[in-house]
């Protein structure tokens, strides 16, 4: 097979996993998977919620029949540390070896005949970073992986790299169109067809609709380093996946529906292992069929193992004296057990870099002062701490919004940090990577 014919095998086994979003009956069901917390600290609870929305279109059994073949794109994702998942491969003729560990080719089997045994593989440290200003870098973390990726999808060359320059940047131009896309659905369902996308054509003719499916059947697969703790629903599991079983019913769905019931959610709890690194990416797929159609949906999720998730922090060294800011914006996750009195609470926050203080600012109980039920604030005119921001979004859960101004900061020997948070007894911190801004005269930090 050439590479084209590849890369397009590849692009239809995609689009028809799409396509279950459209099956031939005229009822769309898809699943969406979100954390109910982002991030999340070692030792703490993972919850997921996963709705299920089923819809009957139009209502006459009919379905909406064209060619799937949408223009290429250049799709942005977060730079990731790719460590890769160690594993025993093998059989038990020729017996097993370690793959994608320290100990590569090692035996793994143990007995007669062999069974596989994943203690006996050295699972790797350091990864490559995929992505980002430092594409191609060894890395142990994700917060070692700064910046961005680009990948064509919906593309020939589905999956390749798109970005152009330093720091890399999207270039749609690298993304190669499909000659054929594939019938949506009707009688020729999965066929090649040359029309354009969402266009009508008599490579696709339309089929009559079947009857609606008698159920759902969702499957979230347990990620590594996380333990089950719950499952609502009557989810049961296997020790690998939990599984819910929900009878169809149109609800109020994505486009909501006149009448209808509310989508069922359901809700799953796992228990991050506390060995689990700082900056780990859990990364998380729902499933799902219809009984007796066939596949469904699949949504993905990505959580930050940490406390901190931040959507911005900036450190500032104008060319003026004691004129330094720095700001930072985050989601923050307390530890497993912690409670914080903020309005009565010491509250301080700190920059280190190599044994080296770059910041460290703090304000003493009392002067956070609560402005709603789950709201505190702090605000002055004087050099220092201009604003403070806390609001519990969720249990233990919060988002924080902090500047300080016209202060003396000390420029960073490294572009390693760990940023540190105290609030009362309770201490957080979190290993971060600076890239330089603003031509040279300050630092930025992205997740």
């Amino acid at each position: 097979m050439t590479t084209h014919g590849r890369l397009l095998a590849r692009f239809c086994t995609t689009v028809l996993m799409v396509l279950a979003l459209f099956p031939r009956p005229a009822v769309g069901i898809s699943l969406t998977l979100r954390d109910v917390a982002d991030p999340v600290p070692p030792g703490g609870t993972l919850t997921y919620l996963i709705k299920v929305n089923s819809e009957v279109n139009g209502g006459d059994g009919g379905t909406e029949v064209f060619c799937f073949n949408p223009l290429p794109e250049c799709m942005t994702f977060p730079a990731t540390c790719s460590i890769g998942s160690v594993a025993c491969v093998g059989n038990s003729f020729t017996g097993y070896v370690c793959e994608n560990a320290l100990n590569d080719g090692a035996d793994c089997g143990v007995g007669d005949p062999p069974v596989p045994d994943l203690t006996l593989c050295v699972p790797r440290n350091t990864g490559i970073c995929d992505g980002g200003v430092n594409t191609g870098f060894p890395c142990s973390s994700n917060a070692e992986c700064p910046g961005e990726t680009f990948v064509c999808v919906h593309a020939s060359n589905e999956g390749s790299f798109c970005g152009t320059g330093y720091p890399p940047q999207p270039e749609p131009g690298y993304c190669l169109a499909n000659p054929t896309g594939i019938c949506s659905a009707g009688p020729n369902f999965g066929l090649p067809c040359t029309a354009p996308h969402g266009e009508p054509t008599d490579e696709c003719p339309p089929g009559e609709g079947g009857p609606a499916p008698e159920s759902t059947v969702v499957t979230l697969p347990i990620p590594p380093q996380t333990t089950l703790i719950s499952a609502d629903n009557n989810g049961t599991s296997d020790g690998t996946a939990i599984t819910w079983t929900v009878p169809f019913e149109p609800c109020a769905g994505t486009n909501g529906q006149s009448g209808a019931p509310p989508c069922p959610v359901l809700t799953a709890s796992l228990m991050v292992d506390s060995a689990t690194p700082i900056g780990s990416v859990i990364d998380s797929r729902v499933n799902g069929i219809t009984v007796p159609d066939g596949q469904v949906a699949a949504s993905r999720q990505e959580t930050i193992v940490g406390n901190f998730k931040l959507s911005r922090f900036h450190l500032f060294y104008p060319n003026r004296r004691n004129r330094d800011r720095f700001t930072c914006g985050t989601r923050l996750t307390l530890n497993p057990g912690a409670t914080v009195d903020l309005a009565n609470e010491l509250f301080r926050i700190q920059v280190d870099s190599a044994g080296v203080t770059v910041l460290d600012l703090g304000l003493e109980p009392g002067q956070v002062y609560q402005t709603a039920k789950n709201a505190w604030k702090f605000r002055s005119g004087e050099p220092g701490i201009k604003r403070l921001s806390i609001r519990e979004i969720g249990p233990s859960y919060y988002r924080l919004d902090f500047r300080a101004a016209r202060i003396s900061l000390v420029s960073p020997p490294q572009r390693n940090v760990v940023l540190t948070l105290v609030l009362g007894d309770d201490v957080m911190s979190q290993p971060l990577y600076l890239l330089v801004s603003n031509g040279g005269r300050g630092f930025t930090c992205h997740q």
